[in-house]
């Protein structure tokens, strides 16, 4: 990150910078509580990128930046309310209500990898390496446990299957992740798999800088 700050800094002046990171966001601070900083993260480090790079700089988690990116151009496009449920290395999820990604009071919202189960935490059994060892049956199974909190409290009406899993198990796995929810849950609730091309953390933190940029020139809406 060293290197791309110091790129970044030395180019034409910056208008905003948005930068996604896989932790929990303090929206009272907009930094990283210290639970969750990344190796070499530290407090005060946000205000020194500002500094730096002499312009407006926002943390946001990541899979809030691709929720944003799938709500735009995504399976979740035209759709207000949804869940996000991102299935890569761990699981997480991001909640989507107004077209707003929600990050509760400590921002913590969709930290659904420290749920549990009998047979170990959420985010312990959708690893890669569990997805790879499981049939899709199964997977399908532990996303519907991944998916059901969030379903049956906010009734969101979509649930979008992304990550490298999601988007590779596609509209299979989405199809049977709708049934295995339809038993469950109270409320019917459509699966879709992702539908991004490319990375969409970097699409939504572009989509964030480029509000930012907008919301300075013109004010906020």
């Amino acid at each position: 990150m060293r290197r791309q700050v110091a790129a970044a800094a030395a180019g034409p002046a910056l208008d905003a910078v948005a930068v996604g990171v896989p932790g929990v966001v303090d929206p009272r601070t907009g930094d990283m509580l210290e639970a969750s900083m990344l190796p070499g993260w530290r407090p005060g480090l946000l205000g020194d990128l500002r500094e730096r790079l002499a312009t407006s700089v926002v943390l946001e988690n990541e899979v809030n930046l691709a929720a944003l990116a799938e709500h735009r151009e995504g399976a979740a496009a035209g759709r207000d309310d949804f869940i996000m449920l991102w299935l890569d290395d761990g699981a997480g999820s991001a909640i989507v209500l107004g077209g707003v990604p929600r990050q509760g009071a400590s921002g913590g919202a969709g930290e659904i990898g420290f749920l549990g189960s009998p047979a170990g935490s959420i985010c312990d059994l959708l690893t890669r390496e569990e997805v790879a060892r499981v049939d899709i049956d199964e997977l399908a199974r532990r996303a519907v446990q991944a998916a059901f909190p969030g379903v049956a409290v906010l009734d969101p009406g979509l649930v979008v299957l992304a990550g490298s899993t999601g988007r590779e198990c596609g509209p299979e796995l989405a199809s049977r992740v709708a049934g295995g929810l339809a038993a469950p849950a109270p409320v019917p609730t459509e699966v879709r798999a992702t539908e991004v091309e490319g990375d969409p953390v970097v699409k939504g933190a572009v989509a964030t800088a480029l509000t930012m940029a907008r919301d300075a020139l013109f004010g906020a809406p």
